[in-house]
Parts: structure tokens; C-alpha cells; sequence
């Protein structure tokens, strides 16, 4: 598996070599690489003074601080630069100046390893090129009045393309790996990328409208250059996003550490709720984003032990100091999931008292999750380990009036593959 990059974006120190990819993953590599070479000899030749033009943009764009983040060893796109160049090259142009000035960037500049350059070179350049070829016809020439109506349609439609065929080879690339879902991921990309994609739409038009209202190729190559060296305003402010998802993990981990000095083994214990959370909702279908969120109020599920009558080591009920430090949270999503895990399935008049929510899905993952890992490590409520027989018998017999019974099934399943054999089990 590909490591993850940290919060900040920045790629990981180091990239597995290809021969340590798993085989589907090569295979997939190769593939795309003959896709790349076989759309570069289908299209139609372009100007090799564009080409090696847009090849420089593009190898530029891969430094221009703040750099592009990565995504498990995929490089977040270029949407405007390669809306821009979609509209005004030729597919061949753009196939060859994004897809080998992005390798060569990644290689050269910022020393990536040849398998990883080449994914994203492809990535970048098939969907882009697909778009070019679409949207050709669709741009006329002349002035920028009589051009910007057809622009307008042509980056539309650009920006459709780019998303899902981005998208689509993105996803499929990270389903190759173990358990990861491709159409849950992909309709998840669908939905939530477009009004990020869109917001490049009228920078890339007016570009384009002033390129198509001067012949010839250099005020175009100028342009695309201006494309590229606008985007670290839009690359600042995810990277400001990705500042305050790490002060986010490092809120929760501190949180971690004085929770697991109040009761020892908290953390560990967290660590495992989360690991059979996460696995459980990725099976049933949540983003990554959602299982974000799920695996954040996992490792927080038990902060209602900080409470004062705790820490002073008085015996004393749970008050509401935990759910306050959780509301302190910037996200709310974490506070509504840990305080729907608290939550029966069904009220006690055998009545489901909401209608299913993500919050409320999640809720139920980390309650039976938290419920399963007690009793099999011997956390309270329970005095000792439990053996799998008798918590399977416990989670079927709460499965539709406690637990979700959806749920308890697949978390059986998670617990079992995840969960070591403790000792001295009952």
C-alpha cells in the first residue's frame, strides 16, 4: 500500500520501489502506460513548439510553492491549468505537454520515484486530452464577444470530462488495494468535486478568450503560463485546509494521551474500536471522508472519563465534561457521531426513533465496535476477556433493539479478522 502523505500535503519521505507494489497495482501501471502511448500515436500531431512549451508549464506547476498535495501517491490536479490548456490545444498537445511535463517535473524536481511520476503524468494528461478532443469543435475563433458563449460550453463540458475520467482512473487505481470500494469512492468524488472544479470554469474562459482574440500561439502559451502561476492562491487555502485537519489530529491525540493516563489502556483500546470502525463502514459503503470523521470520534468515543470526579480519583457518576470537551472540536461531526453511539437502535417502546442518517450509521459502527472490543479485551462493563463465541451471542442478541442489525454482522466479521486471541478468555 502507497503511504499516506502527512496533513500538510508534502509527499512521504520515501515511495515503495515498483517491484514492491502489489501486482494488480503494477499491472494497472502498465496499462495506463500503454494507454498513455497508444492515444499519443491515435491522435493527431500537434506543434512540437506548443508541446515542449506546455511540457515547461506543466513541469513548473509541479514546484510552484505551496506544492500540490498528495493523496496516497496521487498528486491533486492541476483543474484550471488543465481546463485552460484542454481549450486552447489540440488533444495531442495536451496529451504530450501534460503528461511528460508533469513526469519530469515529479522526477526531476522532485525526485518521485519513475512508477509514481508516471501515474500521475497519465492521470493528469488522459483525462485532460479526452476533454481536448470533446471540446475542439466547440471553440470557434474571432473575437472575445463572439467566443465566450462557445467557451463557456467548451470548459463546461471540459470540467465534466475532467472530473470523472480523473476521477475514474484515480478511484480504480486505489481500489487495487486491499478493501477499498471503487463505486462508493467514485460516486463520493462525483458529488463532491464539482463545485471545487467548477470555480476554475471562468478564470480558464476569459484566458481563453483573450488567447483566441490574438493569432498565433505565444499570447496562448503566455496565458497557460499565467493559468500556472495563479494557482498557489487556490493551492494556499487547501493548504490552510490541511493545516487545520493536522491541528484537528493533534487536538484528538492529546485528548488520547490524557485520557490513557486517567484509565491505562485507553488508548490501545481506541486504537482497536477504530480499526474495526473504520474497516466496518468502509464495507458498507462510507466516503473517506465519513470514515475520517468515524475514526476521529472512535478514538474520542470514551472522553466522558474526563470528568472532574475522575481525574480527582473520586467515585463519582459521568458528568457532562466530556461531551463539553468534545463540543470544543472544530468539527461537529465527530461530537454528533460520538453522541449518537450512545443511542439505542430502537427507543424503549421498540420504536426507531430517527431516520437513518450518516451520523446516525456511524453511531451505530462505533457503538458495536466499542461494545465488541470490551468485551473481548475485558473493558468495563465486563470483568474479563470474553471468548468470540459468547460475544457473538451478545451482539446477535442486542442486534435490532440496542445495535444496529445492519451492523453487528459485519462488525463480527472485522472483529474476528482484526482482533488477536486474548488470554484467559471466559
Amino acid at each position: 500500500m502507497i503511504p499516506k502523505p502527512n496533513a500538510r500535503g508534502q509527499p512521504p519521505p520515501a515511495y515503495p520501489a515498483f517491484h514492491s507494489l502489489s501486482q494488480p497495482i503494477q499491472w494497472y501501471l502498465i496499462v495506463l502506460g500503454a494507454a498513455y502511448i497508444l492515444s499519443a500515436r491515435a491522435l493527431a500531431p500537434g506543434r512540437p513548439e506548443v508541446v515542449v512549451a506546455l511540457m515547461a508549464i506543466f513541469a513548473s506547476a509541479a514546484i510552484v510553492q505551496p506544492v500540490p498535495r498528495y493523496v496516497e501517491g496521487i498528486m491533486v490536479p492541476n483543474v484550471p491549468l488543465s481546463l485552460i490548456a484542454a481549450v486552447l490545444w489540440t488533444p495531442q498537445e495536451v496529451l504530450l505537454g501534460a503528461g511528460i511535463g508533469t513526469f519530469l517535473g515529479l522526477v526531476l524536481f522532485r525526485k518521485n520515484e519513475i512508477w509514481q511520476a508516471t501515474l500521475n503524468g497519465a492521470l493528469s494528461s488522459l483525462p485532460a486530452a479526452a476533454a481536448a478532443v470533446v471540446v475542439g469543435p466547440v471553440v470557434s475563433h474571432g473575437s472575445a464577444g463572439e467566443v465566450v458563449i462557445p467557451l463557456v460550453t467548451a470548459a463546461l463540458i471540459a470540467i465534466g470530462i475532467f472530473g470523472v475520467g480523473h476521477s475514474g482512473l484515480s478511484v480504480w487505481y486505489l481500489s487495487l488495494q486491499p478493501r477499498r470500494p471503487f463505486l462508493p469512492d467514485w460516486l463520493h468524488h462525483l458529488v463532491r468535486n464539482p463545485a471545487n472544479q467548477f470555480i476554475a470554469t471562468p478564470l480558464a474562459v476569459v484566458l481563453a478568450a483573450a488567447s483566441a482574440s490574438v493569432p498565433g500561439e505565444a499570447v496562448g502559451v503566455v496565458l497557460t503560463a499565467a493559468c500556472a502561476l495563479a494557482l498557489p492562491l487556490a493551492r494556499q487555502e487547501l493548504a490552510y485546509y490541511h493545516q487545520s485537519q493536522e491541528m484537528l489530529e493533534e487536538i484528538v491525540d492529546a485528548i488520547v494521551r490524557v485520557l490513557d493516563r486517567v484509565m491505562p489502556g485507553a488508548r490501545e483500546h481506541s486504537e482497536r474500536v477504530s480499526a474495526i470502525a473504520i474497516e466496518t463502514g468502509r464495507r458498507l459503503g462510507l466516503s473517506e471522508q465519513s470514515l475520517v470523521t468515524l475514526r476521529l470520534a472512535a478514538r474520542l468515543h470514551d472522553v466522558g472519563i474526563l470528568t472532574e470526579s475522575n481525574v480527582t480519583g473520586e467515585a463519582g457518576p459521568r458528568t457532562i465534561a466530556g461531551d463539553s470537551l468534545v463540543a470544543k472540536i472544530p468539527n461537529r461531526m465527530i461530537a454528533a457521531v460520538i453522541q449518537a453511539h450512545h443511542e439505542r437502535w430502537v427507543d424503549r417502546e421498540g420504536h426507531r426513533p430517527h431516520r437513518r442518517t450518516l451520523v446516525s450509521l456511524a453511531g451505530s459502527i462505533l457503538a458495536a465496535a466499542e461494545l465488541y472490543d470490551s468485551a473481548r479485551s475485558g473493558i468495563s462493563p465486563f470483568g474479563r476477556p470474553v471468548s468470540q463465541e459468547a460475544v457473538e451471542r451478545e451482539l446477535r442478541t442486542l442486534a435490532g433493539s440496542t445495535l444496529d442489525p445492519d451492523v453487528v454482522p459485519i462488525i463480527l466479521r472485522v472483529g474476528h479478522e482484526l482482533s488477536s486471541q486474548p488470554v484467559g478468555v471466559v
